[in-house]
């Protein structure tokens, strides 16, 4: 039968999770989101008190909290969208608490839900839907593949489109040891913000039924098949409804279709696979010539917002993926807004990778910790924020990546994802992140783990204070990727008591040294070692090096970085060494201006271009020629891509 492209990435997100088995930027919520932008202050000055060091003055704020129920939700989906990340924190946690009526048990777990807002008809409705668990064991979710639809009371008729192939055949596996998706104890529940999809788009019904379906997962015990260090699972798939609710529409009319509205709106229905070649969201063909058309036409934002509102999920997720490819900044906020509205259906994050691009770097890291810290406790892989996460170099951004790791349980993380964290926990100046004690702790517990790992044992010698361990374990190394991998471990300690320059240098010198000429993986170690000059203060030659590994062939996914940090290498080798400390990125003087200006001119490659604009704009922010040449460079045409 045929499948939906979100329906099919879905699936893919699906299968892909089972076998891989600090102050956030205010961004405020888009016109015509239902809470609007900010938290009233009564609810502000509550949730203050629910943080209070009091037990007594907790309690009290708790009882008032219970006494506004439902009342609550639109106040506190405005203070989501707020700058001050303890209310955040707070109006998550008081989040949880507020659930509607819920409907008929199934398998022990119900599902309720309250309308968020006052949509306009014809727009989705936004629920706040729970899930508890009423039974005497333990319910294994996935946090993908859910679907949530809205139904008038007592409509006939399956909720659903049948999804038989969905479910696999054979049981699949998980880790020994851990939970198959989100563990809900008996007596817990949780709750997730989430667009349902009306059952008739032309029908708004005073009331409506949430139906939500979802997969769960359960022990395959007598399956006779082993598996190294895992188990195997069923997956069943479990539908429940909610007991009805009211849902109270807004009396505002849309406003009239322009001939760009009309386009998007025929072009929503084709539901072709939209992407670039390769790219994020496509099927690695071309794109469908109506796509095309749709990114080459300067947007209507209004349009594109509402068009995040209309619709079906299926058509909805295709205007997300256009409105991330445009990389325009005026979507931020909406696009912030839909990944939060999205639920766990799947993860939206793939696509906001290609739209952070067109964000100032300083600003990428914040806002995937924000979309992470907003959706925490669903079952949402804070790894998918972090992608590519070992490739960081400068500090704060590796501070960011490891607050986004941090926001999992450390069970949940994998062996990779534990040893980045540790590492970090030791070697970065962030003191918020900085533990030695627990990096040391979860540092022993890999070694156990991975006993053969020399990384592993040279990074709890390092963190035990034993230096000739550690050049004595770098010596037994034979292996270009295990002299890369450690050298980048050291290039990338900004912390004195984890530095070992001369050896990071060694390993990494030794990696480029030890590859052929045409080796795929050269390009990677010659930016290892361009960092590990850096790092040692050689910012010439780690300028040269990075130049050298971009023309040696970067791959497309790391082209932006790669590009972020020749011009970076290169601006700070151009900068008087007085003047470094005074700048955040460490360029500063007219000569370091001068070549990124030219660089933004005249670069034919976009990463190139837009590294020179993140430089110029974090590194002169006030300079009044920077400033009319990045507004100048915001309106100029693309170069023509090669494969145009």
């Amino acid at each position: 039968m045929s499948r939906s492209p979100s329906k099919l990435l879905t699936l893919g997100l699906l299968i892909v999770l089972v076998f891989g088995a600090a102050t956030a930027p205010a961004w405020s919520g888009p016109r015509g989101r239902p809470g609007g932008s900010r938290g009233g202050s009564s609810i502000v000055r509550l949730l203050r008190l629910l943080n209070s060091d009091e037990p007594a003055v907790r309690a009290s704020a708790e009882r008032r909290l219970a006494g506004l129920g439902d009342k609550a939700l639109p106040a506190l989906m405005k203070v989501l969208h707020g700058q001050d990340l303890g209310l955040v924190r707070a109006a998550q946690a008081a989040l949880q608490k507020i659930a509607g009526k819920p409907g008929e048990p199934v398998s022990g777990v119900t599902l309720s839900a309250l309308a968020v807002g006052s949509p306009r008809k014809g727009d989705v409705v936004t629920l706040w839907i729970s899930l508890r668990n009423a039974s005497k064991r333990s319910v294994y979710v996935l946090p993908f593949g859910w679907e949530l639809v809205a139904r008038p009371p007592g409509a006939k008729g399956p909720a659903f489109e049948a999804d038989e192939d969905v479910l696999p055949e054979r049981p699949l596996y998980a880790r020994k040891g851990k939970p198959f998706g989100r563990e809900v104890k008996p007596g817990e529940s949780f709750s997730v913000l989430m667009d349902a999809d009306p059952s008739d788009p032309a029908a708004t019904p005073a009331k409506v039924v949430a139906h939500l379906r979802f997969y769960s997962g359960k022990r395959a015990p007598d399956h006779d098949e082993e598996e190294l260090n895992a188990e195997a699972w069923e997956l069943e798939q479990v539908e429940l409804a909610a007991a009805p609710i009211g849902i109270t529409y807004t009396p505002e009319p849309d406003a009239p279709a322009n001939d760009y509205e009309k386009r998007l709106r025929r072009w929503m229905k084709a539901l072709t696979l939209i992407g670039r070649e390769g790219g994020e969201g496509g099927d690695g063909d071309a794109m469908d010539e109506t796509d095309r058309l749709m990114l080459e036409t300067r947007p209507d934002f209004a349009a594109l917002r509402r068009a995040l509102r209309v619709g079906d999920s299926d058509q909805r997720w295709r205007v997300y993926l256009l409105a991330c490819m445009l990389q325009r900044t005026e979507l931020t906020e909406d696009l912030v807004d839909f990944a939060m509205r999205w639920g766990p259906r799947t993860e939206p994050t793939g696509p906001m990778h290609v739209f952070v691009q067109a964000l100032p770097r300083k600003e990428r890291l914040p806002l995937f910790y924000r979309l992470a810290l907003l959706r925490r406790g669903i079952g949402y892989a804070s790894s998918v924020l972090a992608l590519d996460y070992d490739s960081y170099y400068w500090p704060e951004d590796l501070a960011w990546v490891t607050r986004i790791l941090l926001l999992e349980s450390m069970d949940t993380l994998s062996y990779g994802e534990r040893k980045f964290v540790a590492w970090q926990m030791f070697a970065n100046p962030d003191p918020a992140i900085h533990n030695p004690k627990r990096a040391l702790e979860i540092a022993k517990q890999l070694v156990e783990e991975m006993p053969r790992s020399k990384a592993a044992a040279l990074a709890l010698a390092m963190m035990q204070g034993k230096r000739d361990e550690v050049r004595r374990i770098a010596g037994t190394i034979d292996d270009a990727m295990e002299f890369n991998n450690i050298a980048w471990k050291l290039a990338t300690a900004w912390r004195p008591e984890a530095r070992d320059k001369k050896l990071g240098l060694e390993l990494a010198q030794k990696a480029v040294d030890t590859l052929p000429a045409d080796d795929d993986f050269l390009a990677g170690c010659m930016d290892t070692l361009a960092c590990a000059q850096a790092t040692a203060g050689d910012f010439k030659a780690a300028a040269k090096t990075m130049q050298e590994a971009w023309d040696a062939g970067a791959q497309e996914s790391s082209k932006p970085i790669f590009a972020y940090r020749t011009l970076r290498f290169t601006g700070i080798a151009q900068t008087d060494p007085k003047l470094r400390a005074g700048s955040p990125t460490g360029i500063a003087g007219t000569a370091a201006r001068d070549m990124l200006l030219a660089k933004l001119k005249s670069a034919k490659d976009e990463h190139m271009r837009r590294a020179a604009s993140d430089l110029l704009r974090d590194s002169f922010p006030d300079d009044a020629a920077v400033l009319k040449a990045l507004e100048a460079a915001k309106d100029a045409p693309k170069p023509a891509r090669e494969d145009d």
